[in-house]
């Protein structure tokens, strides 16, 4: 990222697990130093022997539910960057470089499509239209289940006008693209983008628990993240229960987000809260 004489450029950085992103502010072409932080899984345990059984102590359950744990945290903190790093305004956001020949580049990568009530082929037009313009490749749409099984509901539209009232042209599905939702579950490709479209069952789907949103992820990095060498632990507690066996995995990393990462996706809102 390169940044002009007398200006600024933020950099979003994760301090500690859970926190919001801290901003760290480089100055005419200077250094910010991004500093680790450790992440610590909860604590497992299991029994080291039974009556019936005898010695039944076999770690890689619990190994396995600690590094679970520990991606859960790891990807709260993921989900935080990536939400501070929405935009309202691209031309406000110094190190992104914008030529000024290039017209009507979208000012926020934080799209409201909720007019259209759902998924339907026109909103993923304006996502299409919104790539397009920004000169980007969609590599992958992260959606709710419910999101994606939505589309499904396009094969009862009809494929081709009967000219009767309510079977308009500009609701009509191809059958080019009936047939891929019936083979593949998903469009493939729409107004020449890639529609890469993976559920994501953590996505919240209920408009009465929260708007809906989809991510999409277009091609680049849209954040760092880096594990330091000897960052990884995994502790065993034999002292505190004498019939048990605790573990807990820590991970000592930097993750953190430079401006012209916040370009390289984007968060559509498909419904409104209830």
């Amino acid at each position: 990222n390169n940044i002009d004489a007398g200006t600024e450029m933020q950099i979003h950085r994760i301090d500690r697990n859970g926190n919001a992103p801290k901003v760290e502010t480089i100055t005419d072409e200077t250094f910010v130093t991004i500093h680790p932080y450790q992440i610590t899984s909860d604590r497992y345990y299991m029994d080291k022997m039974a009556l019936q059984l005898g010695i039944i102590a076999e770690p890689t359950r619990n190994k396995q539910l600690a590094a679970e744990n520990l991606a859960w945290k790891m990807e709260n903190d993921f989900e935080a960057l990536l939400t501070e790093g929405l935009y309202s305004n691209i031309y406000d956001i110094n190190g992104i470089d914008i030529s000024s020949k290039i017209a009507k580049v979208p000012e926020s990568n934080d799209l409201d499509l909720s007019d259209y009530d759902g998924v339907t082929l026109s909103m993923f037009k304006d996502i299409a239209i919104y790539a397009k313009r920004m000169g980007l490749q969609i590599e992958t749409i992260y959606a709710s289940v419910s999101t994606e099984t939505d589309m499904w509901d396009w094969l009862d539209v009809p494929a081709q006008y009967d000219g009767q009232e309510g079977n308009a042209p500009a609701e009509l599905i191809p059958t080019i693209l009936r047939e891929k939702l019936v083979t593949e579950g998903v469009p493939g490709q729409l107004f020449g983008r890639n529609f890469n479209i993976q559920s994501i069952n953590t996505l919240n789907d209920d408009p009465t628990e929260g708007d809906v949103y989809m991510w999409i992820k277009f091609s680049g990095g849209c954040g760092h993240v880096k594990f330091l060498e000897g960052g990884y632990f995994e502790d065993t507690f034999t002292k505190e229960d004498a019939n048990r066996i605790y573990y807990n995995i820590m991970k000592t990393l930097m993750m953190f987000q430079t401006p012209k990462q916040r370009v390289n996706y984007a968060r559509v809102k498909i419904k409104d809260e209830v």
